[in-house]
């Protein structure tokens, strides 16, 4: 799983992650890699709900973006995807991944 910079969030043992596909499985453990470190994470828990009804408090925290409103978090993570930008109505997968040793 890659991530495009060195979000705040990284450096918790438990975080989120929101993504357009379904590639993981709960208990699966999976290396996450940013511009600047690899590390390990267990897939916790995934469910998936229309990009448009994520809750503003968990975009927020996904990006590193308190400022934002939802609306401003989904354009900027819809710049993310070349070519098929997901739609409020499309569905997104919530990861909750844990750090392994």
């Amino acid at each position: 799983m890659k991530f495009t910079r060195e979000y705040t969030k990284l450096q918790d043992r438990v975080f989120t992650t929101v993504r357009s596909g379904s590639y993981y499985e709960e208990g699966q453990v999976i290396d996450c890699q940013t511009p600047m470190q690899v590390f390990r994470v267990r897939v916790l828990l995934k469910f998936s709900m229309p990009f448009g009804e994520i809750p503003e408090r968990l975009l927020q925290y996904d990006t590193d973006s308190p400022e934002l409103s939802a609306a401003q978090i989904r354009d900027e993570i819809r710049a993310l995807y070349r070519g098929n930008p997901p739609d409020d109505n499309a569905n997104m997968t919530i990861y909750w991944l844990e750090k392994v040793k």
